[in-house]
């Protein structure tokens, strides 16, 4: 035990010389930039029939969508295009073409972009092509909203409910969803939904969802809640129904 205890121990091994990265060097190495959201959200409307798509597949002489559009082939529809981060959305007429590469969305050929539009359009291609630089992130108000943030006047609820999808356009009026139409503003007919399962009203500029001690509850991301501010392009299940928020209008 003793000769164990009197031999030398055995020097650890120098630790390898780390360059370390001065304040310069880490300023500089800072991530600035991000890239411009590519997809971006299209009204197409026609005979007063109105749908929302998002897509990224877009150039100068029309767009693609890889969710079908109602529309037959040959019609002629009015878009409504708004690129992220745009002051004034793209309108412009196009003609449903054909089926996009996936065999399952359309293709929709563009008529009419021409001046504005045109210029609008072009300037989101480059900007989603060349990295822009990013500011400081807003900063959150006590009540809140978001400083910075674009206040929402409309948005839509994509309904996907089996063999009968649709679309609710939501405003300021306070609603509430449910499967009774004596007691729900926005009827979801199916099992596992409650007759009173939620409401959605806008608040400081954002649509807030709340549950209305619904027996299936809301889920976002898996896991139930109580309420959610909604947000676009938000993916949510109120019941076992999926459903997507979209903004379509804000200021």
């Amino acid at each position: 035990m003793s000769e164990r205890r009197n031999r030398p121990r055995r020097q650890k091994e120098q630790s390898v010389r780390r360059e370390r990265r001065g304040p310069d060097r880490r300023r500089g190495e800072r991530r600035h930039t991000q890239r411009v959201p590519a997809e971006i959200l299209v009204e197409v409307e026609t005979s007063g029939q109105r749908t929302y798509r998002r897509t990224a597949n877009i150039s100068m002489g029309g767009i693609g969508f890889h969710a079908p559009i109602p529309f037959r082939l040959g019609s002629v529809v009015s878009m409504t295009i708004r690129p992220a981060g745009a002051r004034q959305p793209i309108r412009v007429t196009g003609e449903v073409i054909g089926v996009d590469e996936s065999g399952r969305g359309n293709r929709v050929k563009f008529l009419d972009l021409a001046g504005e539009g045109a210029s609008a359009l072009e300037e989101h291609l480059e900007l989603y092509h060349a990295p822009t630089r990013v500011g400081l992130a807003p900063m959150p108000f006590d009540d809140g909203t978001e400083r910075g943030f674009r206040q929402v006047r409309e948005g839509v609820l994509v309904l996907g409910v089996p063999g009968a999808s649709r679309e609710i356009r939501l405003r300021a009026t306070d609603r509430v969803i449910g499967r009774d139409p004596r007691e729900a503003d926005i009827v979801i007919d199916h099992p596992t939904v409650s007759r009173r399962h939620a409401h959605v009203c806008l608040q400081n500029g954002r649509h807030l969802l709340t549950d209305l001690s619904s027996t299936n509850g809301i889920r976002f991301r898996g896991k139930p809640v109580r309420s959610l501010v909604l947000r676009d392009g938000m993916m949510f299940f109120i019941g076992q129904v999926e459903i997507q928020y979209l903004v379509t209008r804000s200021v």
